[in-house]
């Protein structure tokens, strides 16, 4: 955790079933959140559309052919994501609404379609820092993987 900058403040208050401190008040979208997307707009009552930073993270971005991506964890650190980082207004409000939107069940693995999780992110400009993101909690067998990491590749 040191390593990743976290300390354990947010993981105690998780472990007795309590409402954890914010002190991640970023998002890492990769799909149908970004700019330009379909649920872009959703964004707007949760972030500052003007803090968006184009960013990435490491992962394996695979097509749900639902119409939107499903991202899973890279263990290898070789594979990127792209996506952009929003600093969110009031990160609890907000995961109170995004929890339900990506139908997550918070933190843990719980069988729901997705998990919300603290990922390390590399903006643009070469800065690292902490987002949450939503990381696919189901299987992806059968779905495509996408090489390029990139969700616009897709479906431009």
């Amino acid at each position: 955790m040191e390593a990743h900058e976290i300390n354990d403040r947010m993981f105690a208050a998780v472990m007795k079933g309590k409402e954890p401190d914010f002190f991640i008040n970023h998002l890492f979208v990769y799909g149908t959140l970004m700019s330009g997307s379909p649920r872009h707009y959703i964004l707007a009552a949760w972030t500052d559309l003007d803090s968006r930073l184009e960013a990435q993270a490491h992962g394996l971005l695979y097509n749900s052919w639902k119409g939107f991506p499903c991202m899973i964890p890279d263990v290898t650190g070789r594979q990127i994501v792209n996506g952009e980082l929003y600093a969110l207004k009031d990160p609890k409000k907000a995961f109170e609404f995004f929890d339900i939107v990506e139908t997550a069940r918070r933190y843990a693995t719980t069988g729901a379609f997705f998990r919300r999780a603290i990922i390390r992110v590399r903006i643009a400009n070469g800065a690292h820092c902490l987002a949450w993101t939503y990381f696919v909690d189901m299987s992806v067998e059968g779905m495509p993987r996408i090489p390029s990491g990139n969700w616009r590749a897709v479906i431009a």
